[in-house]
């Protein structure tokens, strides 16, 4: 039995419970609820989830991405480089992206955080954040804004990163097919940890990656809160 099938039978077994001891709940005799202290943790969210990318297997993957269709590689740059979550890149334009006339040699990706829209506008701070990214990315985004601009003309949209599904429709490119392609490229070259176990990849890895790196080399925690944009240290 899976894990979530087992936490959707206690869930109903608690509310069931609740709903029993609610009919008598002017009686002395109420019901213990045996499955309300029973939590199950989803152990391979946490193992694997949660976890940032070993050096050994970072250097690998990074080295054989250009493998990868142009936007599926792109996505996994713009998170290697900057720590954003997948769902906020998923909110840029085209003219979003472009150079730093401030500062030379850097260009500018802009975005806006989805996860946390809901509370940023009610603090009322929720607006268009930017971070930079290295040239040779924007110069590759620049490529691919060619090559799929007849599908924006095509939908009359802007936004940066489009897809077409089979049926002719216009839709995100979801989350879950970079990852399998980006764990495909990983079964390929048989990329492990110095143990040798072969590794799993999920996009929030890329958000924990950049958070370490940026930790190993002294950044402070104010520092690596404005990087992730997080709205607190907590």
């Amino acid at each position: 039995i899976k894990g979530n099938t087992i936490r959707s039978y206690l869930s109903s077994l608690r509310v069931l419970f609740r709903q029993l001891n609610t009919l008598h709940e002017y009686e002395s005799n109420q019901l213990d609820n045996p499955a309300e202290s029973v939590r199950i943790r989803n152990v391979h969210y946490n193992t694997e989830h949660e976890l940032y990318i070993p050096k050994e297997v970072s250097v690998l993957l990074d080295s054989k991405i250009d493998e990868l269709d142009i936007m599926s590689r792109i996505m996994y740059k713009v998170l290697r480089e900057t720590g954003l979550r997948f769902s906020d890149q998923l909110s840029s334009k085209v003219s979003d992206v472009y150079m730093d006339r401030e500062h030379p040699g850097h260009a500018i990706f802009g975005y806006y955080q989805s996860k946390t829209k809901s509370k940023r506008i009610k603090a009322g701070c929720y607006e268009k954040r930017s971070v930079h990214i290295p040239v040779e990315l924007y110069d590759e985004i620049q490529e691919y804004i060619k090559q799929t601009d007849w599908i924006r003309e095509k939908f009359d949209t802007d936004f940066l990163f489009v897809n077409v599904n089979n049926r002719n429709r216009l839709c995100n490119r979801n989350s879950g097919i970079v990852g399998d392609k980006i764990n495909a490229l990983i079964d390929k070259y048989n990329i492990t940890t110095k143990d040798g176990s072969l590794w799993h990849y999920r996009n929030k890895q890329l958000r924990k990656t950049v958070a370490v790196d940026l930790i190993s080399n002294d950044a402070s925690l104010q520092a690596v809160q404005n990087a992730l944009g997080h709205m607190s240290l907590t």
